[in-house]
């Protein structure tokens, strides 16, 4: 009886700590336009309802730090797809602990109302935004999963207009 007792404890504890990770992406890049560089654009950041200039800055630096060391600098173009990345982190308590929700999004555009593809994550866990770390790994990981998205997507589309060319 002890054993079983002990048994759920556990299973209540390891279940109660764990965060849940959620994540949906689309794009829809023109096929035309190969020569691009990323850059950030607009930045918000919300925390329980309180905007955070300053967690939004550091999104900023972390951001453009992470797309410079993806950019391929044999690549010379004027064309820019800009990121707008939007995050809102809410506390809520659940078993008398406290958790947070967080929300990201990016938004890969070209400056004007084309939106060339959107990549959001959604965390709810103990973990939170406000710790640089976490912020570096959740951006990271969200920019490179729209990073990978975006490179299928033109590997794809040179591979159809390969196919097309060869059947002329």
């Amino acid at each position: 009886m002890k054993n079983a007792a002990f048994l759920i404890l556990v299973l209540f504890l390891v279940t109660s700590c764990v965060t849940k990770r959620y994540h949906n992406s689309w794009q829809e890049y023109p096929s035309a336009q190969y020569n691009y560089y990323h850059q950030v654009g607009k930045i918000s950041v919300i925390v329980d309802h309180v905007r955070e200039d300053n967690i939004a800055n550091q999104i900023k630096i972390i951001a453009e730090t992470h797309l410079e060391s993806h950019k391929n600098n044999n690549n010379k173009s004027e064309n820019v797809i800009y990121i707008d990345i939007t995050i809102e982190q809410r506390s809520f308590m659940q078993n008398m602990e406290m958790y947070n929700s967080i929300y990201i999004s990016c938004i890969a555009h070209d400056g004007e109302e084309t939106i060339y593809a959107k990549e959001n994550e959604f965390i709810s866990g103990k973990k939170t935004f406000i710790s640089v770390p976490e912020q570096k790994v959740i951006i990271t990981r969200v920019l490179d999963r729209l990073l990978r998205n975006q490179q299928k997507w033109f590997r794809d589309i040179k591979k159809q207009e390969e196919k097309t060319d060869r059947r002329r």
